[in-house]
């Protein structure tokens, strides 16, 4: 399944990115992009109690910090920096919350 939500994103943010090139003067635009697609696909897997949703947010908000860094937005990159912990602690929480399930059922 992380395969086939990859290659979403990528062609996702390979369009999405090409489209902004292509229409506006946008700095960053295909880091840009894969923000953007990574995040509504992560959203989507959220909302279906999906795990890997986690991993996605997780890559995002790297990728998020970077670009925020290279742009100067120093808060907003720090706000990120947040987001990454909450992700991390939020993959820890529900991976041991379903291998607890797990083992209640056997």
């Amino acid at each position: 399944m992380v395969s086939t939500w990859a290659l979403i994103i990528f062609i996702g943010a390979s369009v999405w990115g090409f489209t902004m090139n292509t229409l506006t003067n946008a700095d960053l635009v295909y880091f840009d992009a894969f923000t953007t697609v990574g995040s509504l696909s992560a959203q989507y897997l959220l909302a279906r109690k999906i795990l890997q949703n986690w991993l996605i947010w997780i890559v995002v908000d790297i990728v998020a910090i970077n670009v925020y860094l290279i742009k100067g937005l120093y808060f907003t990159a720090f706000m990120f920096l947040i987001f990454l912990l909450l992700c991390i602690k939020g993959f820890i929480d529900w991976r041991k919350s379903i291998h607890q399930k797990e083992s209640l059922v056997v």
